[in-house]
């Protein structure tokens, strides 16, 4: 899976950011180096990863879970901080997403934290949730807000979701190219410099039902200079 983070970016790109053209960084991007991704299952849950995705599934029985980190992941800051992200610049987080099989009590998740969880933040971070096909938007500095961006997926559709930190100021998700919430609070806009660790997971809870998470197999982090 190509991921690939960048800490180069001009101030006409951040410029631009705001503005949402997400205009594309190109040769100012750079390879990312990361610890080998680790998975975890529980009941039936599966996880694995393709040239195009990686996929989680549930399995048919309750509580099916699988999740996915990269942990620790270098490339965004230069120097003695490389395995850390500051959230005290500006960052800028892009992935696609699509769901399979309507599960009514299935939670499903992509997050950039501190904390190696596949649960809700309780630490610098910032993410989506997705209840069955409903996209939430979940940020935390002190304190957690999750609101919902009132898009419901359609089965087997792909969604891109652009996640814009400005540092001190707030928090914006994107999807498909459309500004659909804002955390403007400061308690909710992650700050400080923090270990980055990304995760997907999903949990079909009480329901027997196997149902899917997919996410693209490219995923841009960049962050300001």
């Amino acid at each position: 899976m190509p991921i690939v983070a960048g800490q180069d970016m001009l101030a006409a790109d951040v410029v631009e950011v705001r503005e949402h053209t997400f205009m594309a960084i190109g040769d100012r991007m750079t390879s990312l180096a990361l610890a080998v991704a680790t998975t975890a299952v529980e009941g039936t849950g599966v996880a694995t990863m393709g040239e195009a995705s990686c996929q989680l599934s549930t399995g048919a029985t309750a509580a099916g879970r699988a999740y996915l980190h990269f942990s620790a992941i270098y490339g965004l800051n230069p120097g003695s901080s490389s395995g850390l992200i500051n959230w005290d610049k500006d960052f800028h987080l892009r992935f696609t997403i699509l769901r399979q099989t309507t599960s009514a009590n299935a939670i499903s998740r992509v997050q950039l934290k501190t904390a190696l969880t596949d649960t809700d933040l309780a630490s610098d971070g910032i993410g989506i949730v997705i209840k069955n096909y409903q996209i939430y938007a979940e940020s935390y500095n002190t304190a957690r807000q999750e609101t919902d961006t009132t898009i419901t997926m359609v089965d087997l559709d792909e969604y891109t979701i652009d996640i814009v930190h400005t540092a001190g100021t707030d928090v914006k998700f994107y999807v498909n190219g459309t500004l659909m919430v804002t955390h403007a609070v400061a308690a909710n806009v992650p700050a400080g410099e923090n270990t980055a660790n990304l995760i997907f997971s999903i949990d079909n809870q009480t329901d027997n039902i196997t149902t899917y998470l997919r996410v693209g197999a490219c995923i841009s982090l960049w962050q300001e200079e």
